[in-house]
């Protein structure tokens, strides 16, 4: 996303009881209500160039609670890069995820693509998943993903770090997916 420095990634959903099935997702510190009142379009980086999606006649859903907001996205819009979720992912407690090798894919200080790899370290409710992988302010809104099955488990929305000089460790966190899709199924 240009105009804020943040990150965000097209998610196919392919599941019922959705408003959509493919979406703009991001954080809702990113692209919230107040967002939506006054403005009439999302710019963004998409395979090295600018584009400009008009949201006035798409569905639009956020959260601030689990940090996430999504954007309909339609098929003429020719966007062809979309993450997708396994739906195995759907039915498991996610704690079966402690400790898997993870990556995130991220655009931070709205700089350059990188990639960090890391491992979830816990996991809060369902809601919060804890990781390691590495990140910078404009990270917000990145894809955390599983490492064997390269689908979608978080939205990356922030850091914690602890203070340095007390060898405290720092850590990320991010939303699960699940919540996010629990979210949705209700609206």
């Amino acid at each position: 996303l240009t105009n804020c420095k943040a990150t965000g990634f097209f998610l196919e959903f392919n599941l019922e009881n959705l408003p959509f099935n493919k979406c703009l997702i991001t954080n809702n510190h990113v692209l919230d209500n107040e967002y939506f009142k006054v403005n009439n379009e999302i710019k963004f980086d998409y395979k090295g160039k600018e584009e400009i999606i008009q949201i006035n006649n798409r569905k639009k859903f956020t959260n601030q609670d689990l940090d996430y907001t999504c954007v309909e996205i339609f098929d003429s819009d020719n966007i062809t890069q979309f993450f997708h979720i396994n739906p195995q992912l759907l039915t498991n407690n996610l704690n079966i995820f402690l400790n898997k090798d993870i990556f995130i894919l991220q655009y931070p200080k709205g700089g350059d693509f990188s990639f960090s790899d890391g491992r979830i370290i816990s996991i809060d409710n369902n809601n919060n998943i804890i990781h390691n992988c590495s990140t910078l302010q404009g990270s917000s809104g990145s894809p955390i993903i599983l490492r064997y099955d390269l689908s979608i488990i978080g939205l990356h929305y922030g850091a914690f770090n602890a203070d340095k000089s007390k060898n405290n460790i720092s850590f990320n966190l991010s939303t699960s997916i699940i919540s996010i899709i629990s979210d949705l199924i209700k609206i």
